[in-house]
């Protein structure tokens, strides 16, 4: 038993937000919260600059497009592949 060495038993958390992670304060405040006792994902759509201080969450966004449309297909065509992928 004292061989077995359990590395990462913590569970993951997806966030999906067609944003930046700080575009919404309950983002943050959740992330601030849930940091120590999960592995923490963010997919959002690129929207510019951001400054994020110390958070423990893997960032992956998607590059933003002019057309509406493709923007948000892109996004859960994308979504959807990083899903399946982890």
């Amino acid at each position: 038993m004292d061989d077995l060495k359990i590395t990462n038993c913590k569970k993951n958390i997806l966030f999906v937000n067609p944003g930046k992670l700080t575009s919404l304060t309950d983002n943050i405040s959740y992330i601030k919260y849930l940091e120590k006792d999960y592995n923490l994902y963010y997919f959002g759509i690129e929207e510019g600059d951001e400054y994020i201080d110390n958070l423990k969450v893997n960032i992956k966004y998607i590059q933003n497009r002019k057309n509406i449309l493709k923007n948000k297909l892109l996004f859960l065509l994308t979504l959807r592949k990083h899903i399946i992928d982890n």
